[in-house]
C-alpha cells in the first residue's frame, strides 16, 4: 500500500509540473511526447487529466529516455524533430471518378 501511495504521490507530482510549464502554451501544443518506461507512461496518463486534454493528443511514440536528466532533455531535443507528421485526406469511392 505504501509504494502504491507513492506511487500515486509521484504522478500528482508530474502531472502538476505538466499542468505548471505547458498551460501558458496551451494555444501552441498540437501534441504530446513522452519519454521514459511504457508501463509507467501508461500510468502517468491514466491519473493525469491534462493529458487527456481534447486540444492536444499525446502521441502513442515514445522517446527513448534511459537515465531522465538534463543531458536526456538536451539529447531528446534532436529525436523530437526526427518526426514526420503526414496528413492524408479519405477519397471515398464517389468522389474519385473515372476517365
Amino acid at each position: 500500500r505504501s509504494r502504491e501511495r507513492q506511487i500515486h504521490e509521484i504522478f500528482d507530482k508530474t502531472c502538476k509540473v505538466i499542468r505548471t510549464v505547458f498551460t501558458p502554451y496551451n494555444d501552441r501544443i498540437n501534441y504530446i511526447l513522452l519519454g521514459g518506461e511504457k508501463t509507467t507512461l501508461k500510468g502517468l496518463e491514466d491519473s493525469c487529466v491534462y493529458l487527456t486534454k481534447p486540444d492536444a493528443e499525446v502521441l502513442k511514440r515514445r522517446l527513448a529516455v534511459e537515465r531522465p536528466g538534463k543531458k536526456a532533455m538536451e539529447a531528446i531535443y534532436s529525436e523530437v524533430w526526427k518526426s514526420h507528421i503526414y496528413e492524408l485526406e479519405y477519397f471515398s469511392s464517389t468522389t474519385i471518378s473515372s476517365e
